[in-house]
């Protein structure tokens, strides 16, 4: 991406007179569509470390707060944040087996509170993969694994499941499978999930589905040759279901800086109805639940003066229901910039903000986001100043839980509540992971796990808690978030 955002045309005079007229327009287009609050920053934080570092991954925490992961020299750089983004630890990993690392953007929290992280590197001229389990209170290193040579993974998507373990895509000696491995990092089960009979393809991405994953698998390996994007269905038993052949032609990687995370699929995930958001660095589109193309957005740009190329980094949905895309682009001379892109469930788009600027790296720059899954708030981290960033924004209302790709969402009981009576919680799926109870500000006031009274109940006592509005989110054992509110006399 450096060598071609360097270049642009000079800026033309008449272009600037014309941008807030045309802003404005675009503005009053959109506006009766769907309300979207002003994005104002409730905090910023900068992470130093003495050489220049790169970001590859982001993930919100269980008990609150994020982590940061990437490379600085030859090895890895962590930073573990509170929710204001104030540093709890950091941490300098040296993978002391191999010559060169780098970092990718697998990161997962198991309920034990630990994180595990997957990179690359090189042993020599011997390609690696490494394992690293962390304490997250700590950032202490509980185990690592490096796997070196032709038949080393070459892992690509990550997940945390229900049953206690991982899933993961990976690509091993040449074909690609759905993996699943113990929490203790042993293999216990591959699924090939080949394009076709002789062809085997490369995976990219994997996307939780009812029952299983949905994997993509492209038609090529190629990091300039695009190839045909194949949903394959893998149940969590292992089983190989069906499979849907899609629109989509994308490159797998990248030419410039070889293969990225996620091979070059920046994101793949579930949204309302049944359906599909998918985000590479050129288009978004949005799949129906049998995979055809609903729509595809190739140009972003929320204002004409816009100088250079626009690359999408990220996509996400919020909690207003709207989709949120993270974009790096060309702003003069050898600098860059960082963008978030609202646009609504049907494609249209709504309006931009811009948070960071800094100088082309020749790096793979990377800008990642986190939505808050309880208060709506938005954590947006960068590292093209060569640091760590992170920017806390306000988000979006709380309008919309993660979509469902199973029950219904849990009842609660009474609502509104006493000081003096227990909240009961009627789940039609086992509440197996943590909860959290935040107040309206996004104070998290209480946390921990469920207590089972009776089959598909649950209680919950807000005694000593301030009346007022309160938020709870709940996670199942099928891995599905709901955020209900509970309003305390």
């Amino acid at each position: 991406m450096g060598k071609l955002l360097g270049r642009f045309p000079p800026k033309i005079s008449y272009m600037k007179a014309y941008t807030p007229l045309l802003f404005t327009l675009l503005l009053l287009l959109c506006v009766g569509a769907m309300p979207v609050q002003a994005q104002s920053q409730l905090w910023k934080s900068r992470y130093r470390s003495p050489v220049q570092d790169n970001l590859q991954g982001t993930l919100i925490m269980r008990s609150g707060g994020y982590l940061l992961s990437g490379t600085e020299s030859s090895g890895l750089f962590l930073v573990r944040t509170k929710d204001q983004g104030d540093t709890i630890w950091t941490k300098k990993l040296r993978m002391k087996q191999l010559t060169s690392v780098k970092a990718t953007d697998l990161l997962r929290e198991d309920e034990q509170g630990h994180l595990l992280l997957i990179g690359t590197g090189n042993k020599g001229v011997a390609t690696a993969t490494f394992l690293v389990l962390l304490n997250q209170a700590t950032g202490d290193t509980i185990w690592t694994r490096t796997l070196t040579g032709p038949t080393a993974p070459d892992y690509t998507d990550l997940a945390w499941t229900p049953a206690n373990d991982y899933v993961l895509t990976a690509n091993i000696e040449g074909r690609p499978y759905l993996v699943r491995m113990s929490a203790a990092g042993q293999i216990t089960r591959q699924t090939p999930v080949d394009y076709a009979p002789g062809q085997p393809g490369g995976v990219t991405r994997m996307a939780r589905g009812a029952g299983g994953y949905w994997v993509a698998v492209n038609s090529s390996t190629s990091s300039t040759d695009s190839g045909t994007i194949k949903m394959v269905f893998v149940s969590d038993a292992g089983v190989r279901g069906t499979e849907y052949l899609t629109s989509l032609r994308i490159p797998y990687g990248n030419s410039i800086h070889n293969l990225l995370p996620g091979r070059g699929i920046r994101s793949f995930l579930p949204v309302e109805d049944g359906n599909f958001l998918v985000v590479d660095s050129g288009a978004a589109t949005k799949l129906s639940p049998t995979f055809t193309t609903l729509w595809t957005r190739k140009d972003f740009k929320a204002s004409p003066s816009s100088p250079g190329a626009r690359a999408l980094l990220q996509g996400v949905r919020t909690t207003s229901g709207n989709y949120v895309f993270v974009t790096i682009s060309g702003e003069g001379s050898h600098s860059v910039k960082v963008d978030l892109l609202w646009v609504l469930p049907d494609g249209t788009p709504l309006r931009s903000g811009f948070y960071f600027s800094g100088l082309d790296l020749g790096t793979p720059d990377k800008a990642l986001m986190q939505v808050n899954p309880v208060t709506g708030q938005f954590a947006l981290a960068t590292s093209i100043s060569g640091d760590y960033e992170m920017v806390g924004l306000s988000g979006d209302a709380v309008l919309a839980a993660a979509p469902a790709t199973a029950a219904a969402a849990a009842q609660l009981y009474p609502n509104p509540i006493t000081e003096a009576e227990r909240l009961t919680i009627i789940a039609p799926v086992p509440l197996t992971g943590p909860y959290l109870l935040a107040d309206m500000q996004g104070r998290v006031v209480r946390s921990g796990r469920m207590q089972l009274t009776a089959p598909g109940r649950y209680a919950l006592s807000l005694s000593g808690l301030t009346a007022g509005l309160y938020q709870l989110q709940l996670t199942d054992s099928q891995g599905q978030r709901s955020v209900l509110r509970v309003l305390k006399k």
